[in-house]
């Protein structure tokens, strides 16, 4: 989703864009670690890999709580912050999806369920559209390419069962971003 803003950023910063394990057309194995804390250590990995010693970092949804955590545990290697709706510990919304998942029976059964019933794939990603006329037939299909993937549910899930000691575990960190430069976006129809 990030495809069109990319030439532009690009025109006054070395842009990546990164597809984390479990989202997008990444590789997302059974014995990947979905702990927040081990996303953002991927996310530091990449860094030290490509290297990045400080960067502007912008992630979004579950990927700007990614980035927060990274910023709270590693402020040296950010300059700015830019989280787009970002998932946070304070939200109340998708609490009755979480429990759900929760469940170890709903966990097993969801992920080849939804891979299967491109009608929730339509629907979810819908969700993330404020103005639905905005969803392109591209990428509705684009989205619904990357959720059959066998891993992405299961990744879902995987998140889901630690999202509570996660949220508490940013929340305990979260000073250490105290001092970022920090833009939020939040758009009043995003849920």
């Amino acid at each position: 989703s990030w495809r069109h803003v990319l030439a532009p950023l690009s025109e006054e910063r070395e842009v990546f864009a990164l597809d984390m394990p479990g989202s997008g057309f990444s590789e997302c194995h059974e014995t990947t670690d979905a702990h927040l804390s081990q996303a953002a250590g991927r996310l530091l990995k990449f860094l030290d890999v490509v290297g990045i010693g400080s960067c502007d970092l912008v992630g979004s949804s579950y990927g700007g709580t990614t980035a927060l955590y990274l910023t709270a545990t590693h402020p040296s290697r950010i300059r700015t912050l830019t989280l787009v709706s970002p998932a946070n510990p304070w939200s109340r919304i998708g609490r009755k999806r979480l429990a759900l998942l929760g469940l170890p029976f709903a966990g097993l059964l969801f992920p080849p369920f939804a891979r299967r019933i491109p009608a929730l794939h339509r629907l979810s990603i819908r969700r993330m559209y404020g103005d639905q006329r905005r969803l392109s037939a591209e990428t509705l299909r684009g989205y619904s390419l990357a959720l059959v993937r066998k891993g992405v549910f299961e990744h879902a899930v995987r998140i889901a069962h630690n999202w509570h000691s996660d949220m508490a575990d940013l929340q305990r960190v979260l000073v250490g971003a105290a001092e970022t430069p920090t833009l939020i976006l939040w758009g009043s129809k995003d849920r």
